[in-house]
């Protein structure tokens, strides 16, 4: 993902990648796999998932310095991904 390395080292950007039913060891395991460099927090027990969506991966919320959510994607293609891209630009100016 270009996301990760875009905006890491910005210190007004967080990520933050839930892996829906799943344990550290595993995403550990899935991160080193795919040579995949971001965080990854587990939730075995679909806390987090379930209280942000009852189906559909991945989901993506963009959330301003003032905890308003700005931005949701549901699911994935490439002008979705730009158009987010671009919002995460314009919110940490």
């Amino acid at each position: 993902s270009k996301l990760w390395p875009e905006f890491k080292d910005n210190a007004n950007f967080k990520l933050l990648v839930i892996g829906r039913d799943h344990t550290n060891e595993e995403l550990k395991t899935y991160n080193t796999k795919k040579n995949f460099t971001f965080p990854l927090y587990a939730d075995k027990g679909r806390v987090v998932f379930d209280s942000f969506a009852s189906s559909t991966i991945p989901r993506s919320y963009l959330i301003d310095k003032d905890g308003k959510v700005i931005h949701i994607s549901i699911g994935f293609n490439e002008t979705e991904f730009s158009e987010l891209m671009q919002k995460i630009e314009e919110a940490i100016k």
